[in-house]
Order: C-alpha cells, then sequence, then structure tokens
C-alpha cells in the first residue's frame, strides 16, 4: 500500500487501528526496527517517560541544547493540530514529504507484520531521525515505558518525570504498578532519573536490579524559586556537585525543569549557564499553560488559557498556577474529557477557582464523555453550569460573558484543546 499525501497515509493508518486501540509490546516494532533502522542513530539519546510533564521536558531540553548548538530531533506525541508536530529537528516540525518518504519505508519494511499506529509512526520518525546527522534524539515514551514503542531505543539517560494514576487499565491500578512500568526505560549502567516525590519502592528495585545510575530529585538535584531567578542544585556525571543561579523560570512545571537540568549535567557537552537561561526564555509548549489573546466580536480582548491537564496530578498544578498567576481575574472553564477517565479527582480541585463551567463533549465519539455527566457532577458540588453541542459551541459561550475580568480556561483532554485551538483559527474570533 503507498499513498501519495500525509492525508491518506493517516486515513489509512487510523482506519487500521485507530490510535488509541494500542497493542504493547516490543517484538513486532523490534523486528520491522531490526531490518529498517541503523543500529546508532544518534550519538546521545534520551527517553522521558511519565504521568505527566513529559513534552514539557522535552521541549526544555530540546530549547537548551539547540541553544548550545546542538543538532536535537524530537520525538512527541499526541499532536494538537498537525501531525507533523510529532516530529521536530532543529525545532522545526518535518515536512508532508519527509513523513510521506519515511511511512514509505517503514510499510516495504514491515512485510507481514501488524503495525499499531503509534509504532508505524514511531518507526517513521526513528527513520527521518537516522537520515538527519543529529547530535542528540529526544523520545518521548506514549504509555507506560516497558512496552511503549520507543523503548526499543537503548537510551543513553533516561528520565520518569512523575508517576501519578492514569491509564490504569493498561499499566495498573496502584502507583508501585505503574512506576514499576514506567521504570522500564531505565538501562543497566545509565543514569536514571526520577523527578517525583516520594519515590515509588517499585521504581527503586527496578534501578537496582539493572545496576542503573539513580538520580532523584531532592536528594541527587533539586529546583527552588528565589527572588533572582531559579536556582538549581544537581550533580555532574563525575558525581561532583553542580549550582546554578539566576536561571529563568519558564511557565513549565518545575518538575520538568529540574529533569531538564540535571539530564544536561550528565551529558558529554559543554552546556553554558547563557545557552541554558536562553531555552528557559523561549521555550513554550502548545496546550500547556498556553496563552492566546482572542479578539472577540465586538473587539474586545480575551484571554484565553489551554492546558491539556486530564489527571489528578496535572488539575492539582493547573489549578495551583490559575491560582497564583490570576488571583484577581474571573475565571470561566470551558471543559470535555474522555469517557475512561477520573472526571471526578480532575475537576474537584476547581471549586474555588470558576465562577462558571462550560461544559461539552469531545468529537471523538466511542471515547468522549457525556457533557450532561460532568454537568451533573459539578452541579452537585454546588457550581454553575452550562451544557453545549460541542467544545466550540462552550468556548464561543465562554468568550461572551461580559466581565471585563474575564479569562477562558480551557482544559480537560488533548482533544478539548485540540478542538479549540482549530476553532480560534477557523472561526470569526481570532486569537
Amino acid at each position: 500500500m503507498t499513498f501519495i499525501s500525509l492525508a491518506d497515509w493517516l486515513s489509512w493508518l487510523e482506519a487500521q487501528r485507530p490510535e488509541h486501540d494500542m497493542v504493547l509490546g516490543l517484538d513486532r516494532i523490534g523486528d520491522v526496527a531490526q531490518r529498517l533502522l541503523p543500529e546508532k542513530l544518534a550519538p546521545t539519546v534520551i527517553t522521558v517517560a511519565g504521568t505527566n510533564g513529559k513534552g514539557s521536558t522535552v521541549a526544555l531540553l530540546d530549547a537548551m541544547l539547540s541553544e548550545s548548538g546542538l543538532s536535537v530531533g524530537a520525538y512527541t506525541s499526541p499532536h494538537l493540530l498537525r501531525f507533523n508536530e510529532r516530529v521536530r529537528i532543529k525545532g522545526e516540525m518535518v515536512s508532508d514529504q519527509q513523513l510521506c518518504e519515511a511511512f514509505e519505508q517503514v510499510n516495504t519494511a514491515q512485510g507481514d507484520t501488524f503495525l499499531t499506529y503509534f509504532e508505524f509512526a514511531t518507526l517513521a520518525a526513528l527513520v527521518i531521525f537516522s537520515k538527519s546527522a543529529l547530535d542528540v534524539i529526544l523520545l518521548e515514551v506514549g504509555l507506560g515505558g516497558r512496552l511503549d514503542a520507543v523503548n526499543i531505543i537503548e537510551p543513553d539517560v533516561a528520565i520518569v518525570t512523575t508517576v501519578a494514576l492514569d491509564h490504569q487499565q493498561w499499566l495498573g491500578n496502584d502507583i508501585e504498578s505503574i512506576a514499576a512500568e514506567k521504570a522500564g526505560v531505565y538501562r543497566r549502567q545509565k543514569p536514571a532519573l526520577f523527578g517525583d516525590i516520594p519515590v515509588p519502592e517499585s521504581l527503586v528495585s527496578a534501578i537496582e536490579s539493572i545496576d542503573a545510575q539513580p538520580y532523584f530529585r531532592e536528594k541527587d538535584f533539586a529546583i527552588e524559586r528565589s527572588r533572582k531567578g531559579l536556582i538549581f542544585r544537581g550533580m555532574g556525571a563525575e558525581g561532583e556537585r553542580v549550582t546554578l543561579s539566576g536561571l529563568v523560570e519558564p511557565e513549565l512545571p518545575l518538575t520538568s525543569v529540574a529533569c531538564a537540568l540535571e539530564a544536561i549535567q550528565l551529558l558529554p557537552y559543554e552546556i553554558s549557564v547563557a545557552a541554558m537561561n536562553a531555552g528557559l526564555t523561549r521555550v513554550s509548549v502548545a496546550g500547556r499553560m498556553q496563552k492566546l489573546q482572542v479578539v472577540r466580536q465586538d473587539g474586545r480582548e480575551v484571554t484565553v488559557v489551554l492546558d491539556v491537564a486530564h489527571n489528578a496530578q496535572a488539575a492539582h498544578y493547573l489549578a495551583e498556577r490559575l491560582r497564583a498567576l490570576l488571583p484577581k481575574r474571573r475565571l470561566t472553564a470551558v471543559l470535555a474529557m474522555l469517557g475512561d477517565k477520573d472526571f471526578g479527582s480532575v475537576v474537584n480541585g476547581f471549586d474555588d477557582v470558576f465562577t462558571e463551567w462550560h461544559v461539552a463533549a469531545v468529537s471523538y465519539g466511542p471515547r468522549a464523555l457525556p457533557a450532561e455527566t460532568l454537568a451533573d457532577h459539578l452541579i452537585s458540588r454546588g457550581q454553575r453550569v452550562q451544557c453545549h453541542d460541542s467544545v466550540a459551541d462552550a468556548l464561543d459561550a465562554a468568550l461572551e460573558v461580559g466581565d471585563e475580568t474575564n479569562t477562558v480556561v480551557v482544559f480537560g483532554s488533548f482533544y478539548t484543546v485540540s478542538e479549540s485551538l482549530q476553532h480560534l483559527q477557523d472561526g470569526e474570533c481570532q486569537p
């Protein structure tokens, strides 16, 4: 099978097996990779796993390493508007042509071996990287770690950012089980970073069983705010203590910042504080505390904050940042979620944050949580709620709130943010 356009390739992949319908395991993709990829893709590979903060950590590493003059490739998922967002080289999305050519190579190499959407996409990204003379490749785990497609590649440094309850149907029903799955990205005698507190016993056991080199937050590296910027304390590859002061604080989780900074200390490159600060200054991640100024039809500007928070840990962080950054604003929520998420644990921490809620169902029908389910729960907690037929309608209603201090916060899933961004791009209200 071959196609000319990227859209046709993606439609074919989705028809073979929808992206959310996963089959975890490395045997099939490993066999195809052996026929398709060189033994070493780049001098340095960093793999990033974790419940939350993976994409932010990759973006931080990409920005800081690129500012130092290194050639960096980054593979992340999912995308918000264009599939090309998943594969970046030197900070730029790869072209449709590059992806189509890589898809053709993967399709030829797979023969009769079945590959899922994510496995196929991962191999295509790796093919592109293998042809790009990169210094560093950054790989974001899609789900879990041990059996995720990116784990066919041997990392030189592996990071698990956080561990929280999410995707229990795949990873287990408790923190220890989930941590063990994510620890599967660690490698023997290689740096194994963990950014969460406390450290699950299963993760410690996994590190010890393979004799990896542990680097734990608050024990081996730490970060704190000061009036003169962030202060990072970490450890270098030879065990030397490192202190960096006056660092710029990006609008991203400090856990991700700490993990990225510690990883940099362990690389065989000289990365200056100036390059780190330049990266920290310019880094941004679509859908993570992303702020847009949207012009309404009456000409008034409204701030819209978009965040893909969809589990309790991410929602807690979002609520904290909203309280800290927008204490005097009137906050209006736009919320839509997937049906397999624990929606109560996500929304319950916002009782004192939002003045009103506009809820809808995402357009991905098989996985959408009904808006009425969200509304009933919120009403039972004494919240003001309006139901809408679509995320676009909910966003339009939230933007029409007359209060001059109104800020609209969109969250609940990648689909919610994606549909909102698409609506803002296509509609009369322009960001």
